[in-house]
């Protein structure tokens, strides 16, 4: 046995592996009528492998044969060829079908209806088909009118009634395949897509114990509303090209399901009791997928029932099957498929629990295999001001701005800046909730040519980014260099006892006000650092009894701490003392 066999038998198993063996061999000769996609799917799926692997676990005898065009005739379970059953003009789309199971049936056979329905001969057996599946192949898929769509729903039901009159067969319909992008329109698109949910549906199945359905359509489609291929074959399945033929990884992934759709459909109505709880086996994820919070992923299952499944639940786990949060409330339908937008936080220990429910209200459920992954991308950010080479001046507001992205949300920011180069950084404004993309800036920070800004952001799985100035720009002074002379009250460039007379002029208040000379940025205002000779960074009454003094011989000027001895604004300075 090949590794490839192997694999397919272990497939298998993950399917079958929660239902019993059939408890009668009154179903045992499978017949499907079939055109090229179903060859695909028969040959590329490994139907006849998968069969036989079933067979060998359950001690069965399941033959798959099958009817393609009239030209390619009759294959049995061993690829054996017999001539064709004359399927009226080769014709298995809808409106075939239902000219098909509207042939009388004649005994012996003389019509492919009745060599469907009865025993023959072929070659040296007399062969009975006693499970009857068929398919369309993708043109049905498109669907070009509202009327369209009604007419099929009618065709299939008058179908179903002839399937009800017949209850020793089981039947098995298959959904038309997704056309692909190019050979379709987005309208006739999600009519294919309603016409294989209808007919997979308990609208269609309930009530009707030997008709099955395989939503073939479902299990090739693409199920993402953003996607260019949503409702048409999926880009990694051929969707991308010009050919409707779903490629070799499509149609072994779908063999398994098919199988696992034939096998049920033979326990469910040819072995098993009434009233049991439905089955379902969660498909994907099924455990090691690897799947980005923000993207929108299929969950698929496959379920079965003694009636009908006509409800599901949807529910996910981020440690590991320990707490359950829901993604869809019991919701009337059995879709087998539904679209999800992955939220954060990330883990690697996430599962989905599928549960389904029957008429009668009796629930089955099943959980992914084992845990997958959920990643969360980091957030991008670029700063767009200051970029560099731009010369900021001290005491100014700045508008610092930026862009950034995530594949849910930015959900914080933090601004830093740095005087020498990236070595040190101080903060601007530590983390704060927001995205706003800009910050006004009051620049206090000390001059220098080095000087850069940090931008920092966050998301909601606290995955950061940052970005800095491409290179340094300058911070400088706004203001012109503060040049004065000590002791000078009145502006002259000399220190004389007139200084000492205009201060007490101006502190009476029957004097002008000192010329404004230097500003604080510790106080964001002015000082007038000329009067101020006692180094309390103020200008005060106290500053003329120190300038008495310092003419008298007793006092020495102090400066101001922020200002340091400045240089002379006139070349000669005159300290004559004038009575």
């Amino acid at each position: 046995m090949t590794d490839k066999n192997l694999v397919v038998i272990f497939l298998l198993s993950v399917f079958l592996c929660a239902y019993s063996a059939v408890s009668a061999d009154n179903f045992s000769n499978i017949m499907f009528l079939h055109h090229s996609t179903g060859s695909g799917l028969i040959y590329g799926g490994n139907v006849r492998q998968l069969i036989d692997a079933y067979n060998n676990a359950h001690g069965t005898n399941l033959e798959f044969w099958d009817h393609g065009y009239n030209s390619g005739g009759v294959h049995d379970h061993e690829g054996n060829y017999y001539n064709n059953y004359n399927i009226p003009y080769d014709n298995t789309d809808p409106d075939g079908f239902y000219a098909l199971f509207n042939q009388p049936i004649h005994n012996p056979p003389d019509n492919a209806f009745s060599y469907f329905m009865l025993p023959h001969q072929m070659g040296a057996r007399t062969i009975t088909h006693e499970v009857f599946i068929f398919k369309s192949c993708f043109p049905a898929s498109n669907i070009t009118s509202e009327a369209m769509l009604n007419q099929y729903k009618t065709w299939y039901l008058a179908i179903r009634d002839v399937m009800d009159a017949h209850p020793e067969k089981i039947f098995i319909p298959l959904s038309p395949p997704p056309l692909v992008r190019s050979a379709t329109t987005p309208e006739n698109a999600a009519r294919a897509r309603r016409f294989a949910t209808w007919l997979s549906s308990s609208e269609y199945l309930a009530g009707h114990p030997n008709v099955f359905v395989y939503n073939f359509w479902a299990d090739l489609a693409e199920h993402d509303s953003t996607s260019i291929y949503y409702n048409c074959l999926r880009e990694a399945y051929g969707g991308s090209g010009d050919d409707s033929h779903p490629n070799d990884l499509a149609n072994q992934t779908c063999g398994p399901l098919f199988v696992a759709c034939i096998t049920n459909a033979i326990e469910t109505y040819g072995g098993t009791n009434p009233n049991t709880p439905p089955s379902a086996t969660l498909i994907t994820p099924n455990g090691g997928e690897i799947w980005e919070a923000g993207s929108t992923q299929t969950i698929a299952w496959a379920d079965s029932d003694d009636q009908a499944v006509t409800a599901f639940k949807l529910e996910y786990s981020n440690n590991g099957g320990v707490n359950w949060q829901i993604i869809q409330d019991w919701t009337n339908g059995d879709p087998q498929f539904y679209s999800w937008l992955i939220p954060p936080p990330a883990t690697t220990v996430a599962q989905i629990r599928i549960s389904c429910r029957d008429s009668i209200g009796q629930i089955g459920t099943d959980i992914s295999d084992s845990n997958f992954a959920i990643t969360d991308q980091a957030p991008t950010v670029t700063l767009t001001w200051p970029v560099g080479g731009e010369s900021l001046n001290r005491g100014e507001t700045y508008h610092i701005t930026w862009t950034d992205s995530d594949n849910i949300a930015v959900t914080a920011f933090k601004l830093e800046y740095s005087t020498n180069a990236g070595a040190d950084w101080t903060l601007i404004q530590n983390w704060t909730s927001g995205d706003p993309h800009s910050y006004d800036w009051l620049l206090l920070a000390p001059p220098t040519d080095e000087a850069y800004i940090r931008i920092g952001v966050r998301d909601t799985s606290y995955g950061t980014a940052y970005d800095i100035s491409d290179s340094s720009f300058v911070i400088q002074d706004a203001f012109p260099p503060c040049y004065y002379m000590p002791g000078d009250l009145n502006g002259d460039s000399q220190r004389l006892a007139a200084d000492v007379t205009f201060g007490v002029r101006y502190f009476k208040g029957i004097g002008a006000q000192p010329a404004d000379s230097c500003y604080m940025d510790s106080t964001g205002g002015w000082l007038y650092a000329g009067g101020d000779v006692n180094g309390n960074c103020e200008f005060r009454g106290s500053d003329i009894a120190r300038l008495v003094a310092f003419f008298k011989g007793i006092a020495a000027f102090e400066f101001c701490h922020f200002f340091p001895p400045p240089p002379l604004r006139v070349s000669r300075e005159s300290q004559t003392i004038q009575e």
